[in-house]
Parts: structure tokens; C-alpha cells; sequence
């Protein structure tokens, strides 16, 4: 087969049975960032070496790295991925989908995942199963931030039966705690420009767990203290 193009199963046979007997020789550690530079030493002095072991092992990585491989190499293992069939990220490049599979390969394995948080599937293509119960016995903090985000946090608040903790001229801040996880802090205010019925929408603004008063929530809203927060006229 010399002079023949390898196929990946046996390019990796071959590039696996060469490093393995002989680590010692040349390490993938060594070789892997300075492979050109080998393959071009070895180019020109190969007449000078007694074995060709060297050659054949540089020659073997370098048929491997045409495939171009996500791998991960070992002195006795290596962990080889075929690139992904589908893929789906997120502004900020982690794996994420609102419909399906965030990442699938072709032997049919996939994940799910939301904002790089991987998550069941019914949590994404499912999220009408997301209630207060499933999301208070989700033992995964990740996973139940995912929930309550998926389920809304207003949503949850009211659902959850979560009992206000402090209330000003400001609004009414409510905290719900969770056991493993940072609480779920929300002041819930009133918008001052009426509907055109003449009522006013509530609606709820998710801040830090430090704060402790509707007034600081607020104040935080406008990247402010409470001390610093006095506004004439609302908006």
C-alpha cells in the first residue's frame, strides 16, 4: 500500500502501533507542535538515522493530522473525535440550541445544550414539562437555572408561591432560596405610565442576591446605590 492514501482506521492503527512502541523516541507532546519542522529535519537528514523508525513515526502523524481530528494524545491511549455532523452556538461561541441538538455526530450521539450548560432533551424540545415541582427537585444547580430561565423567572416567582421579604415606595423585593445554589432575587415594581384603561402594569426586574431593598433593586436598575437613587420623576 505504499504510496496509497491511508483510510482514518488504519492511518490510526498504524500512527497508534508506531507511537506506542516507540514513546520513548519521539513523544507526541514534543512532535505534535513542531511537526513541520520534524518532517522537514527528517526530509533532510533521514539517510543519517540507523532505524527508520523516526521517519515512519513522523510520517504516520503526518497522514494522521491530514484528517484533520479533534484528538487528544496519550503515551499508550489517544482520544480521537469525528468532527460533528451539526453544530449550534451562541453569540458568546458556546454550544446552544432552542429547537434540537446542540451538537450531533454521525454514530447518532448528541447533546443537548443551552448557553454551554447541557441539559436533558425534554428541556429543550420539551419545555411545556418545566414546572415548579420538576424545577424545585432538579438536583443540578446548573440545570435548574436552565429550568427556571426556560420556565421565566417572573413565572416562577408567582408560581412558587415566593413570599416578599421587603417593601418601600419602590416595590416589593422578593427572594426565593435554593439549598445548593444562589436565591432567585426579583423586585417587583410598578410602571408609572398607565395603560389606556387607566390601570398600571406591574412587571418584575431579576437582580443581585446581595440586595436586600426594593429601593436598592431599583437603585441597581440605574447603576446606582440606594443613597444614590432619588429620582424626582419616574419613568
Amino acid at each position: 500500500m505504499e504510496g496509497q492514501p491511508l483510510t482514518f482506521p488504519e492511518a490510526m492503527y498504524q500512527t497508534g502501533i508506531a507511537f506506542v512502541d516507540t514513546c520513548r523516541v519521539i513523544n507526541w507532546s514534543v512532535t505534535g507542535p513542531y511537526l513541520p519542522v520534524y518532517s522537514f529535519v527528517l526530509e533532510k537528514v533521514a539517510d543519517r538515522f540507523s532505524s527508520p523508525t523516526p521517519r515512519a513515526i513522523i510520517e504516520n502523524w503526518r497522514r494522521l493530522m491530514g484528517f484533520q481530528m479533534p484528538m487528544a494524545m496519550y503515551e499508550n491511549f489517544s482520544f480521537v473525535c469525528c468532527e460533528a455532523i451539526s453544530k449550534s452556538l451562541d453569540s458568546d461561541g458556546r454550544l446552544h440550541s432552542q429547537s434540537g441538538p446542540a451538537i450531533e455526530y454521525l454514530d447518532g450521539f448528541k447533546m443537548y445544550c443551552w448557553h454551554g450548560t447541557t441539559v436533558p432533551g425534554w428541556v429543550v424540545t420539551q419545555p411545556e414539562w418545566i414546572n415548579v415541582t420538576r424545577i424545585e427537585k432538579e438536583a443540578n444547580a446548573e440545570v435548574r437555572r436552565v429550568l427556571v430561565e426556560r420556565y421565566g423567572e417572573e413565572k416562577f416567582i408567582n408560581d412558587s408561591q415566593a413570599v416578599p421579604v421587603q417593601e418601600d415606595e419602590s416595590g416589593v423585593l422578593y427572594r426565593r432560596e435554593f439549598l445548593d445554589d444562589e436565591p432567585l432575587v426579583m423586585v417587583r415594581v410598578k410602571n408609572s405610565t398607565p395603560e389606556p384603561d387607566g390601570s398600571f402594569k406591574h412587571y418584575f426586574l431579576r437582580v443581585p442576591p446581595e440586595i436586600e431593598t426594593a429601593r436598592q433593586a431599583v437603585a441597581w436598575t440605574f447603576g446606582m446605590n440606594g443613597a444614590e437613587y432619588a429620582p424626582e420623576v419616574e419613568s
